[in-house]
């Protein structure tokens, strides 16, 4: 796809200035009085921001505020988003989905210490990092503690006990992709690599925190444990046959019959060999429309009978996922595919905006625009991880 225009960048310009006016407007300073309200030490980003919709803070939709917020130098809100995640790790033993008491069976993507480091890169805040640790360490010993970890070895998603959700669709949505073909109906029998990927990325992380602290000792345990943590995830995660990771049913010993982006999840935490990342680049085209990135490389059938069709696949776009997957393929050294999806991405979001005056939660992949298939709700006007990754690629493409 060719570069942007110069009316195309100074449009990205505009937006991407309204989009930090955004996040003083979308940030909330007190918590609702409903029963179900958990509250927050601090004032915080919901995914809709003052579009009304999700009023929660969310675990994994802050990930991508965040990078947003740091992109606009935003650096105590930010910071304020992490802090209210640790607040909810000390009280709770992990960061639950939301801050609501109906969250409390299950989690999210486990991205707090991408987060931490984020803002730790950008800080150097060795205080903050120092007070901060403890409740990192006890956000990665849930995951392997308790019924995440079934065998002892790798991680799959698992809903303790939601009373307003079957148990495979809890479990399917504490994975984010609420809802998707990947798990065959049923995510509690998978090892996930999107999971294990952040896991093996956490245990990286915690490794450099500790350095960074002068505990050598600790940085060292922690990149043992990466390393037999990642002999796992290759000898069980990684399908010579379709040369890309696949979702593991542990059940059956058999890979997931669908091909998805969390396939690239292990290059962005540095997992994969340059090898096996040669082999993943050649697959991007499988999920590549003329508008983004698709979840999966084709329409699977919905694997609920409650849904005639589930999100987390083609033909949406979503924008976490561009952002996984540029910057996994960028850190192995394909910046062209980097760059395509960046831009692929900046264009429908400018277009749209333009035309509607709203971002969206997600987009039609092959239209460019919101109209795409319901699951069970309406495509509403989001800020979110929709500004938060347009701010991350217009600031890192255009040098804002």
């Amino acid at each position: 796809m060719p570069f942007l225009s110069e009316e195309e960048k100074i449009s990205a310009w505009e937006l991407y200035q309204r989009i930090a006016g955004w996040w003083h407007e979308d940030q909330r300073h007190g918590n609702l009085s409903e029963d179900t309200w958990i509250p927050l030490p601090r004032a915080y980003i919901t995914p809709g921001g003052q579009e009304s919709v999700f009023p929660e803070l969310y675990y994994w939709d802050s990930y991508f505020i965040v990078r947003g917020l740091l992109a606009h130098d935003e650096v105590m809100m930010a910071r304020d988003q992490i802090d209210n995640l640790l607040d909810l790790a000390a009280r709770f033993g992990f960061v639950p989905n939301g801050n609501r008491s109906f969250y409390l069976t299950r989690s999210q993507p486990p991205l707090l210490t991408a987060m931490a480091k984020a803002y730790y890169t950008y800080t150097k805040n060795r205080r903050w990092l120092n007070e901060s640790l403890e409740w990192m360490v006890k956000e990665l010993a849930y995951w392997f503690d308790g019924p995440h970890c079934p065998q002892g070895d790798l991680a799959r998603w698992f809903d303790l006990g939601d009373p307003g959700l079957s148990a495979e669709l809890a479990s399917e949505a504490e994975s984010g992709w609420d809802f998707t073909a990947r798990f065959e109906g049923d995510a509690r029998r998978f090892y996930a690599v999107d999971l294990n990927a952040l896991l093996y990325g956490m245990m990286r992380d915690l490794s450099f925190f500790a350095e960074e602290l002068g505990k050598g000792q600790e940085a060292l345990q922690y990149r043992q444990r990466a390393q037999n943590f990642l002999r796992q995830m290759h000898r069980v995660l990684w399908d010579p046959v379709h040369g890309e990771y696949r979702d593991w049913n542990f059940e059956v010993g058999t890979f997931s019959s669908v091909s998805s982006l969390a396939s690239f999840y292990p290059l962005w935490t540095r997992c994969a060999s340059d090898s096996q990342a040669r082999k993943l680049s050649t697959r991007v085209t499988d999920f590549s429309r003329s508008c983004g990135l698709v979840a999966t490389d084709r329409i699977y059938p919905s694997p609920h009978p409650q849904f005639d069709f589930v999100q987390w696949g083609d033909p949406i776009m979503w924008a976490p996922l561009q952002l996984i997957v540029a910057e996994g393929l960028k850190g192995y050294g394909f910046t062209v595919y980097a760059q395509d999806i960046a831009q692929t991405y900046l264009r429908v979001i400018l277009k749209r905006y333009q035309e509607t005056g709203k971002l969206y939660e997600k987009y039609h992949a092959e239209t460019g625009n919101e109209d795409v298939p319901q699951e069970r709700y309406p495509n509403p006007p989001f800020h979110g991880w929709s500004a938060g990754v347009f701010a991350v690629f217009a600031k890192e493409i255009m040098a804002f």
